[in-house]
């Protein structure tokens, strides 16, 4: 995967040299770049969706940051492990 991602930023960075924001505007994931939460509020009219859609988003970060270890993942956003399964296979994540 870090290969994957070092290539990727060489071939789409926009300079000679990677700089910083190239990593945040390739590699972040794009929901959870700055200002993309207005764009969020404005897609979701319905206040559950907007929930659920920010819910999943929050977990997979997480997830990601914990490396998928999801007791460490669970003990670091304070709910069970048997709760953190549940809401994976409600949103449906997949590592």
């Amino acid at each position: 995967e870090l290969h994957n991602v070092v290539e990727r930023l060489g071939i789409l960075s926009s300079e000679n040299e990677i700089q910083a924001k190239d990593v945040r505007l390739l590699v972040t994931p794009p929901a959870s770049q700055p200002g993309d939460l207005g764009k969020m509020l404005e897609d979701h009219t319905d206040f559950q969706a907007f929930k659920e859609t920010a819910e999943r988003l929050f977990l997979l970060h997480h997830l990601d940051k914990n490396e998928w270890n999801i007791s460490q993942t669970a003990e670091q956003i304070g709910i069970q492990r048997s709760h953190l399964y549940n809401k994976i296979k409600k949103y449906d994540i997949e590592r």
